[in-house]
């Protein structure tokens, strides 16, 4: 599988067993298959191998709701580009202060 193998080699490349964060780029088009990505990080939480797990590009406080009420080990981390166009999605960043997702 394309996620267990990317981190493998990243774990290889960085001469590490285990990463401090592992962030998914950004949702996949349909939620079941970002589901399916998170359920395989969280394996690797279980396995020891990630100490916390984040998503980046998630500008919809309804995925990014539904991604963390889905999830075992929640999204500790969201990293966004946060614009005036969008108001600097002020209730994406409440909803992850009230969480202490940084």
């Amino acid at each position: 599988d394309q996620v267990r193998t990317s981190l493998k080699v990243s774990l290889k490349n960085l001469h590490t067993d285990y990463l401090d964060s592992w962030v998914l780029h950004s949702p996949l088009e349909a939620f079941e298959d970002t589901m399916a990505v998170w359920r395989v990080m969280e394996e690797a939480v279980d396995e020891g191998k990630v100490h916390q797990l984040g998503i980046s590009n998630c500008y919809d406080l309804d995925v990014f709701r539904t991604l963390y009420q889905s999830a075992k080990h929640k999204p500790a981390v969201l990293q966004n580009r946060f614009y005036t166009e969008s108001n600097f999605d002020t209730d994406l960043r409440r909803f992850c202060k009230d969480r202490n997702v940084k």
